[in-house]
């Protein structure tokens, strides 16, 4: 689950949510758009305050680093037999 996500389900408020990490709410913001990755820290605060609903893997758009990484490995290939 995306941390926008939670946060909305939840109805809980950017601000408080923010202090409860120990960020300021602009990161907060950062990390709901995709925009920064938390640390390690903050990372293992986000998956206690929502009991492991957001975890690491939630902060990739994983469809998009296979999709980038097939698209370059497609055209190496392509290079190679040409």
């Amino acid at each position: 689950m995306k941390l926008a996500d939670w946060i909305k389900v939840k109805g809980l408020k950017s601000k408080w949510v923010a202090a409860q990490l120990q960020v300021t709410p602009q990161t907060l913001s950062m990390y709901c758009q995709g925009r920064r990755v938390p640390t390690p820290v903050v990372m293992e605060r986000i998956i206690r305050l929502t009991g492991a609903l957001v975890e690491p893997n939630d902060f990739y758009d994983i469809r998009a680093i296979r999709a980038a990484r097939d698209g370059v490995a497609a055209s190496g290939a392509e290079g190679a037999a040409a």
